[in-house]
């Protein structure tokens, strides 16, 4: 699984129909491994101790060009820059657990397509692609 920062898919403008300009996406993944990734976030809302998951430093995720850490928070903010390379994503329990419904169809061998997992986020200007081909 590949963890990377897309900035501007739209090249200054030339693509007219791109429906988000900045993206983070979680790609090139297996079944067994979109299962590995809801489990992982499946734990992380149940342990109340645990408020923040790097998910760069995570065996199974290779980062390329980014580091993105989830927060929990009281509401859904989603992803924000920190710094040239680091994203935070605040999403409040709620949201972390539709996430793991978002997830659920990619952990079967017959799944394509993509799915947007931040899709209750409020204010964000980055969007979090989950998409095994790494297209949406």
């Amino acid at each position: 699984m590949k963890l990377e920062y897309l900035h501007d898919v739209t090249a200054n403008g030339k693509f007219k129909d791109v429906v988000s300009e900045n993206l983070i996406r979680l790609w090139d993944f297996s079944p067994q491994e979109a299962k590995q990734f809801q489990n992982l976030i499946h734990d992380f809302v149940k342990n109340s101790d645990v408020t923040k998951l790097s998910l760069h430093k995570e065996e199974f995720i290779t980062s390329i060009n980014c580091k993105l850490t989830l927060v929990k928070d009281e509401a859904n903010n989603g992803i924000n820059r920190l710094s040239e390379e680091e994203f935070i994503c605040k999403l409040n329990n709620e949201g972390y657990t539709h996430m793991i419904e978002l997830i659920k169809p990619f952990t079967h061998e017959d799944c394509n397509g993509y799915q947007w997992l931040d899709e209750q986020a409020t204010i964000g200007d980055i969007d979090f692609l989950f998409s095994p081909g790494g297209t949406w």
